[in-house]
C-alpha cells in the first residue's frame, strides 16, 4: 500500500459547470512531486483544451493513490476518456464530500499502517502471544472482509475469462478489452537464457509473510450488493460475443467499487494484526507472522555484473502468451 500524501484534484470545463453534466477531471498530485501542486495540473490540463478549465477544489490527503482511485471505483460508470468524468452537478458535490470523508479516514489509518510497514523489516522473535480481545475483533474483521471481496473477485474473473474466450474465437472486445502481449520479467528471462548468469544475481533478501489462521466466515454483504453480485453472475452465464458485453461490462464496473471497499478493509484489518502482533512470531490461533531469508534475484548485481545481458533484454523484444486486460480504468499517474 503507498502511503504518499498528496491533493485530489477537481477541475472541470467551465462552460459545463451550467449545464446538467459537468466534464471533470479527477487526479492527484503526489507531496514527492517537488514544485507541483494542483495549479500546476490545470494548467497543464488546459494546454490544448479549447475550453476554459477551472480548479472546482483541492483535497490533501494521505495515501493519495488510494483516495483517487476510490473515487475512480465509485464514478466508473460514469467514466469518458482518461480520468475526465461526466458527471451531473450533484454528483460533483457528492464527490468532493466523499474525497474529504476518505481524506479523514486516511489520517486516522496511517500511523497504523505505517507502523505496520516498519515492523515488516523488522526480525521476529520466536514467542506467540495470547489473543486479546482487540485482536480477535480484528481477526474476524479481516475473515469477514476476505470472504466478501472473494465474491466479487471470483466474478471478476469469470467475466474476464469469457472476455477472453470471445476475443480467442475472433470477435471484436474493443471497448471493453485491450489486447496486450506481456513482456518477460529479466528475472525470467535470465533463468530461461543464461541460468548462471541468473544463479550468479542472487543475494539473501528478509521478508516478513503474514498468515492469518482459523477457518473462513461468511460474508457481510450489503443488500444491494448482494443483489448486484446475484445480477452480474446471471449476466456473465447469459453473456455471448454475438450479443455484446454492454450490459455486463456495465456490471463488471459497478462491482469495482464493493470490491475495493473490501479489499482496503482486508488491509486494514490486517495492519492491526501487524501492530497488535509486533515483534512476536504470532497471534494465538489468529495469525502468524514470520520473518523468512531467501535467495532472490537482485536486478541491481545483473546490472552490475551483466550490463551486457541487460542491454540485450532491453533491445531485444521477448514475448510471453497473449493476455487480456481488461479496461477498467486504473490509473496510476498524475
Amino acid at each position: 500500500m503507498s502511503n504518499v500524501a498528496g491533493e485530489i484534484y477537481f477541475i472541470a470545463e467551465e462552460p459545463s459547470l451550467t449545464a446538467p453534466q459537468v466534464r471533470v477531471k479527477i487526479g492527484l498530485v503526489r507531496e514527492n512531486k517537488k514544485n507541483r501542486d494542483s495549479k500546476d495540473r490545470l494548467m497543464d490540463h488546459q494546454t490544448g483544451n479549447p475550453r476554459n478549465l477551472v480548479l472546482v477544489d483541492a483535497i490533501r490527503t494521505a495515501r493519495v493513490s488510494h483516495v483517487e482511485n476510490s473515487l475512480h471505483q465509485r464514478y466508473a460508470s460514469r467514466r469518458g476518456i482518461g480520468e475526465w468524468f461526466q458527471l451531473s452537478k450533484a454528483e460533483l458535490e457528492s464527490a468532493i464530500a466523499e474525497c474529504s470523508d476518505l481524506a479523514a479516514q486516511q489520517s486516522a489509518h496511517l500511523p497504523v499502517i505505517q507502523q505496520a510497514d516498519a515492523l515488516t523489516h523488522s526480525t521476529r522473535n520466536d514467542v506467540v502471544v495470547a489473543a486479546s480481545e482487540e485482536a480477535i475483533e480484528w481477526h474476524r474483521s479481516l475473515k469477514i472482509a476476505k470472504a466478501s471481496e472473494s465474491i466479487f473477485v471470483q466474478l471478476k474473473s469469470k467475466y474476464k475469462e469469457r472476455v477472453e474466450m470471445a476475443h480467442e474465437a475472433g470477435f471484436d472486445v474493443n471497448g471493453f478489452a485491450a489486447v496486450t502481449r506481456s513482456r518477460q520479467r529479466l528475472d525470467s528471462w535470465f533463468l530461461e537464457h543464461h541460468k548462471d548468469a541468473y544463479q550468479n544475481c542472487k543475494r539473501p533478501s528478509k521478508s516478513a509473510r503474514f498468515k492469518d489462521k482459523g477457518p473462513d466466515v461468511k460474508p457481510a454483504l450489503e443488500p444491494d450488493h448482494i443483489e448486484l453480485a446475484e445480477e452480474f453472475s446471471a449476466k456473465i452465464a447469459e453473456s455471448s460475443p454475438q450479443t455484446g458485453f454492454e450490459e455486463v461490462h456495465r456490471l463488471y464496473l459497478e462491482t469495482r467499487r464493493p470490491s475495493a471497499i473490501w479489499k482496503e478493509e482486508k488491509n486494514l484489518a490486517t495492519a492491526h494484526l501487524k501492530v497488535l502482533c509486533g515483534f512476536n512470531r504470532g497471534i494465538e490461533n489468529l495469525c502468524e507472522w514470520k520473518t523468512v531469508v531467501s535467495q532472490k534475484f537482485s536486478v541491481e548485481i545483473a546490472e552490475d555484473k551483466y550490463p551486457h545481458l541487460v542491454q540485450a533484454h532491453a533491445t531485444i523484444e521477448v514475448f510471453g502468451a497473449p493476455s487480456t486486460r481488461l479496461r477498467d480504468g486504473e490509473e496510476t499517474g498524475d
